[in-house]
Protein backbone atom coordinates (compact mmCIF):
# COMPACT_ATOMS: atom_id res chain seq x y z
CA UNK A 1 0.00 0.00 0.00
CA UNK A 2 2.79 2.42 0.92
CA UNK A 3 4.53 1.64 -2.34
CA UNK A 4 1.45 2.71 -4.33
CA UNK A 5 1.07 5.93 -2.31
CA UNK A 6 4.69 6.86 -2.98
CA UNK A 7 4.24 6.09 -6.66
CA UNK A 8 1.08 8.23 -6.84
CA UNK A 9 2.81 11.15 -5.09
CA UNK A 10 5.84 10.89 -7.38
CA UNK A 11 3.60 10.82 -10.45
CA UNK A 12 1.63 13.85 -9.23
CA UNK A 13 4.85 15.80 -8.55
CA UNK A 14 6.25 14.89 -11.95
CA UNK A 15 3.05 16.02 -13.68
CA UNK A 16 2.99 19.27 -11.68
CA UNK A 17 6.63 20.15 -12.42
CA UNK A 18 6.22 19.31 -16.11
CA UNK A 19 3.19 21.59 -16.32
CA UNK A 20 5.02 24.35 -14.44
CA UNK A 21 7.88 24.25 -16.95
CA UNK A 22 5.63 24.46 -20.00
CA UNK A 23 6.64 27.64 -21.82
CA UNK A 24 3.98 30.33 -22.12
CA UNK A 25 3.92 32.15 -25.44
CA UNK A 26 3.15 35.88 -25.36
CA UNK A 27 1.03 35.73 -28.53
CA UNK A 28 -1.27 33.05 -27.08
CA UNK A 29 -2.29 34.99 -23.97
CA UNK A 30 -1.67 38.69 -24.56
CA UNK A 31 -2.17 41.46 -27.09
CA UNK A 32 0.64 43.81 -28.07
CA UNK A 33 -0.62 46.68 -25.94
CA UNK A 34 -0.01 48.26 -22.54
CA UNK A 35 -2.62 48.76 -19.84
CA UNK A 36 -1.93 51.89 -17.80
CA UNK A 37 -3.71 52.22 -14.47
CA UNK A 38 -3.66 55.56 -12.64
CA UNK A 39 -4.60 55.39 -8.98
CA UNK A 40 -4.29 57.28 -5.72
CA UNK A 41 -2.70 55.64 -2.69
CA UNK A 42 -3.56 57.76 0.34
CA UNK A 43 -3.78 57.34 4.08
CA UNK A 44 -2.20 57.97 7.45
CA UNK A 45 -0.61 55.89 10.20
CA UNK A 46 -3.81 53.96 10.97
CA UNK A 47 -5.51 53.44 7.58
CA UNK A 48 -4.88 53.55 3.88
CA UNK A 49 -6.99 53.69 0.74
CA UNK A 50 -6.33 52.93 -2.90
CA UNK A 51 -8.74 54.53 -5.37
CA UNK A 52 -8.87 54.06 -9.12
CA UNK A 53 -8.51 57.21 -11.22
CA UNK A 54 -8.21 56.17 -14.89
CA UNK A 55 -7.49 53.08 -16.98
CA UNK A 56 -5.89 53.54 -20.40
CA UNK A 57 -4.90 51.25 -23.24
CA UNK A 58 -1.69 52.69 -24.63
CA UNK A 59 0.87 51.87 -27.30
CA UNK A 60 2.69 48.59 -27.63
CA UNK A 61 3.89 46.24 -24.92
CA UNK A 62 7.25 47.50 -23.64
CA UNK A 63 8.09 44.55 -21.39
CA UNK A 64 9.66 41.19 -22.07
CA UNK A 65 7.73 38.81 -24.29
CA UNK A 66 9.85 35.88 -23.08
CA UNK A 67 9.93 36.17 -19.27
CA UNK A 68 6.22 36.57 -18.60
CA UNK A 69 6.07 35.47 -14.94
CA UNK A 70 7.62 37.42 -12.09
CA UNK A 71 9.32 34.83 -9.87
CA UNK A 72 10.11 37.26 -7.06
CA UNK A 73 6.81 38.90 -6.05
CA UNK A 74 8.72 41.59 -4.13
CA UNK A 75 6.98 44.40 -2.34
CA UNK A 76 4.04 44.79 -0.04
CA UNK A 77 1.42 45.38 -2.73
CA UNK A 78 0.79 42.98 -5.58
CA UNK A 79 -2.10 43.00 -8.00
CA UNK A 80 -3.05 39.98 -10.08
CA UNK A 81 -5.46 40.44 -12.96
CA UNK A 82 -7.31 37.50 -14.49
CA UNK A 83 -9.81 37.15 -17.32
CA UNK A 84 -13.34 36.25 -16.26
CA UNK A 85 -14.06 32.53 -16.83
Amino acid sequence: MTRYCCLAIALALFTWTAAAQTPVRFEEHFIDSTLRIDYYHIGNSSEEFITLDHVYRQGTWAGSTVNLLDPFMNGRYAVRVFDAP
